[in-house]
Order: C-alpha cells, then sequence, then structure tokens
C-alpha cells in the first residue's frame, strides 16, 4: 500500500514537472520577453560575465536591482549559451520547482488529490504564466522562497543551517524585500528545530545562522550607499493611504482567483477591480482570517506545541501577512510601485496552500461535501488551465513588451543593428534601444566624457522623437537616418574629441 501510494506521488510529480515546463516552453517559443526592467538584468549579467561588476544597460554601477538574477543570466553568458536559451531555462527550472514543492507542502499535510489540485493549479493559473513569459527576477526568486521553506520545515541532514544561510542571501540578492520573506521562514525553523534540539539552542543555531547571511546583504547594501547614497536606489514613495493601498493587495489576490492579472493597469480603488476579483479579494480576506484566527487558537491551547499541518499554515501565513503589509507600507512611504500582478505574485503559493489546507479542513469526514469542493475546484483550474493556453499561444507568437516584433521590426533598429559590430552608441533611452541593437553599453548623452569600455571605430547618438528626454542633442552632427521614431547622428570617430561633435 506505502509502495502504490509512492508511486502514485512520483508519478504526479512527473504530470506537473511535464505540465509547468511545457507551459512555459510554448508561452516563450518565439523567445522570452523583455521589459525595460529586463534590459538592465541582462546587461548586468552581460557585465558580471566579463568580470565588470554588476553594470546596468549604461554602463553605470546598478543599485536599483539587486545582482542575483543577472548573476544567473552571466552563467549562460560565460559558457557562450544564447541569452535566450539561458533566460528560457531560467523559467522552466523555477516554474517546475514552485509546482512540484507546492505538491510536497500539501501532500504532507492534506490528501494527494487535494495536494494536486493545488500544485496543477500553481502550474496552470494565467497569473505564473505572466512571469515566466517574462526576463524577471520573480520566478526564480519564488522557486528559491518554496525550495527555503521547504528545507526549514523537514530538511534535517547536517548542512541545514548552511543551506539556510545560503538561501536566506540568494532571497536578498534576486529581490530586495527577500529580507521579510526570511522573517517568517526563520520563526517556523525556530519552532521545527526546538521539538529536537530545544529552544536556546535552536534560537541560537538560526539566529547565528541568520546574522551569518546579513553580511554578504549588508555589504552590498553599503556598495549601494557609496554609489549614489542610496540603499537600494532612487526610489519615490506613492503617498496616500495604508488602508487604502492595503486593500488593493487582496484586489490583486482577487485576480489569482478570478484569473485576471496585469500588469500595466492602475486601478485607483480597489472597487475599479474587475467584479470578479473583488469577489476573489472577499474570498481571499475570509480564508486568510480564518487561517490567522486558527494558528493563534493553536498557540494559545497547544502552548506552541505545532504539528507539522501548523507549520505549514504558519509560515504560509506568516509570508501573507507580513508581506501583505510591507507592500503597502512601502507603496505609501518609500516606492510607487503598484501592488499588481507582479509585484504579489510571490505570495500566490502560500495562498493556494493555505486555501487547500483550508477546504481540506473545512470538507474532512464530508464526503459529499468534498466530492463537490473537488469537483468546484477542478473546474476551477480547468478554467485557469484554458486562459494560460490562450496567454501562452499568445505570448509565443509575438513577445510582450520591449520584445514584441512590432518593436524589434522597426526601420530604426534595424538600421542601427546594421551598424558595425565596433560602433559605440549613444541614446536618450538606452533601456528602449538594448533590446534591439543587441549591444552594450549603450551610453546616455550625458556619459559623453566618460571613456568607452572597449575598442570602438565610430560613434553613433540615437534619439527616439517621442521619448521624454530630449535634452542634449548633437544638433551639430550629420544625420545618419530619420522616420519618425527617431534620428540617428553620427558623432565621429572614437579616436577624435567628442565634444567636437557633440555641442
Amino acid at each position: 500500500m506505502a509502495r502504490a501510494k509512492q508511486l502514485l506521488s512520483d508519478r504526479a510529480k512527473e504530470i506537473l514537472a511535464i505540465v509547468s515546463g511545457l507551459v512555459v516552453l510554448v508561452a516563450n517559443r518565439s523567445g522570452v520577453s523583455w521589459s525595460w526592467d529586463s534590459t538592465d538584468y541582462v546587461a548586468a549579467g552581460r557585465s558580471i560575465a566579463k568580470f565588470k561588476g554588476s553594470l546596468d544597460v549604461s554602463g553605470l554601477p546598478m543599485t536599483v536591482r539587486p545582482p542575483g538574477y543577472p548573476a544567473l543570466i552571466a552563467m549562460g553568458e560565460f559558457i557562450g549559451v544564447p541569452t535566450n536559451l539561458t533566460l528560457l531555462i531560467i523559467n522552466v527550472v523555477s516554474a517546475v520547482i514552485c509546482s512540484i514543492c507546492v505538491y510536497l507542502f500539501v501532500v504532507r499535510c492534506a490528501s494527494q488529490t487535494a495536494a494536486f489540485i493545488a500544485a496543477a493549479f500553481v502550474a496552470l493559473t494565467p497569473t505564473m504564466v505572466w512571469q515566466t513569459s517574462m526576463a524577471w527576477s520573480e520566478p526564480p526568486f519564488i522557486a528559491v522562497l518554496v525550495v527555503t521553506i521547504l528545507v526549514a520545515l523537514w530538511f534535517q541532514h547536517r548542512t541545514r543551517f548552511v543551506l539556510l544561510g545560503v538561501l536566506y542571501v540568494a532571497l536578498f540578492f534576486l529581490r530586495y524585500v527577500g529580507p521579510f520573506f526570511i522573517a517568517p521562514i526563520v520563526v517556523v525553523a525556530v519552532l521545527t528545530d526546538a521539538k529536537t534540539r530545544g529552544w536556546i539552542r535552536s534560537i541560537a543555531l538560526h539566529a547565528s545562522t541568520l546574522a551569518v547571511s546579513i553580511i554578504p546583504m549588508a555589504w552590498w547594501l553599503a556598495r549601494n550607499h557609496r554609489i549614489d547614497g542610496t540603499l537600494t536606489g532612487a526610489r519615490q514613495p506613492g503617498g496616500g493611504s495604508f488602508w487604502e493601498t492595503l486593500t488593493h493587495a487582496f484586489g490583486t489576490y482577487g485576480t489569482f482567483i478570478s484569473a485576471q492579472p496585469f500588469d500595466s493597469v492602475i486601478y485607483e480603488r480597489v472597487t475599479n477591480y474587475p467584479v470578479a476579483a473583488q469577489l476573489g479579494a472577499i474570498a481571499s480576506l475570509v480564508i486568510v482570517s480564518i487561517a490567522i484566527g486558527r494558528i493563534v487558537w493553536t498557540a494559545v491551547t497547544n502552548r506552541f506545541q505545532f504539528s507539522t499541518r501548523d507549520l505549514v499554515f504558519l509560515v504560509n501565513v506568516g509570508l501573507i501577512i507580513v508581506y501583505t503589509i510591507f507592500s503597502a507600507y512601502r507603496f505609501v512611504h518609500f516606492e510607487l510601485g503598484r501592488l499588481d500582478t507582479r509585484m504579489m505574485v510571490p505570495l500566490l503559493p502560500s495562498l493556494v496552500i493555505v486555501t487547500a489546507l483550508f477546504f481540506d479542513d473545512a470538507t474532512r469526514n464530508k464526503k459529499t461535501t468534498g466530492n463537490v469542493v473537488v469537483a468546484s475546484l477542478i473546474a476551477l483550474t480547468a478554467f485557469h488551465g484554458a486562459l494560460t493556453v490562450r496567454d501562452a499561444l499568445r505570448f509565443g507568437a509575438d513577445q510582450r513588451h520591449l520584445s514584441g516584433a512590432v518593436s524589434r521590426n522597426l526601420e530604426l533598429h534595424k538600421f542601427v543593428r546594421s551598424l558595425d559590430d565596433d560602433s559605440a552608441i549613444y541614446s536618450n533611452a538606452p533601456q528602449m534601444l538594448f533590446l534591439s541593437a543587441d549591444t552594450w553599453p549603450i551610453y546616455t548623452p550625458w556619459q559623453v566624457n566618460d571613456p568607452w569600455p572597449t575598442p570602438c571605430e565610430r560613434r553613433y547618438a540615437v534619439y527616439y522623437n517621442d521619448f521624454q528626454v530630449q535634452d542634449n542633442r548633437p544638433t551639430t552632427a550629420p544625420i545618419v537616418y530619420e522616420d519618425p521614431i527617431g534620428t540617428v547622428y553620427d558623432v565621429g570617430l572614437c579616436s577624435d574629441d567628442i565634444n567636437l561633435a557633440w555641442d
């Protein structure tokens, strides 16, 4: 019986791995899509591969984004793997790890049916494919996050604390918000080890692990401060009400349920979200509130003696509470970054796990109700899967954002690609040009006196006519290409004084 159950579990994991990986392959069959952020990630990856540090598109030290994702890209660049293949491998591996880990969490605490549905939902929801079809740091961050939770709960090898320390550092270097995910995980890790090592030893070991992992984080923040006087790059607060901003988080969680991801829409208030998302927001709030009540009741009645199921509940509810509150506070006081799908997607696995365990609790020993719930969840997952197939086919046919076919095939970009490989390129919008020009670095017009990092023959300046920055055009330089999109100036030989052409 045990062997049959194990075989069934292995087969479930194989199916999940195939499905989640296949979705990503279809969505990226014409290439992984790039946004403005992606250009800096790839540029930093290429600079790291050349042992020049984490430099952005314009060759300046990057502070606003951490170097973890670029370091993954750099691995492929260093051994000569095409950039797109490296990005695709990262996204496929991340999606597979995420779905399998969700299965492992739920199957330890509930039925295999509940675990498979939960993991299949994560693999098939449009919310996830909207991330894994982009060159963004979110997919590997989520993968490292679920692995960290798994290690904190169940990995008891003697290398446990070393591995946890490495994972904590990885979370920070993939996304600066990593420490706000680390905090709940450390608490649960202490509770887990207290059962076998005792409270004092458990606290001491995990405090030491955390302290050591903070050293490289602090070193990087100090590096940023030396460069531009900030810890994580210049940012502008959004302002407004904390409580109203908090409702946006649950509005986004509602879109996780209603299959309505978004990354370019700014909803003024939660009542502007689609009606289905508002209903999903209410459902999310109810489920999270009940989960919090369950954890508090267990802690009080059992004197903090938590079962495996309790610990899984605790860590995921803790992640939801901490990151939700932090995200709202950050928006109001630190960064104008709306609480959209991309910002809140790291909580998708936790929300799915908590929901799966919630329904498992509610339907235990209730066969009829349980069958209805299972049928409803299967139908919801199938609905998400149908939308994901639609989106994956659409994304795969024509990439998104800056890497769409329209942008790649602009005559301006074709002309820039026709320039000699040893040309030095300047632009008023380096990120917009980087993907299509496929050259690094692309300096801004305010870097004309900075030395070019590699040997070059001739300099050109590419200006987008409708971009907001129009200052410092080299108006005395001859125009070698012009159309309604942009203008290309010849600013002379690299051996000449650039100021002769750039007045």
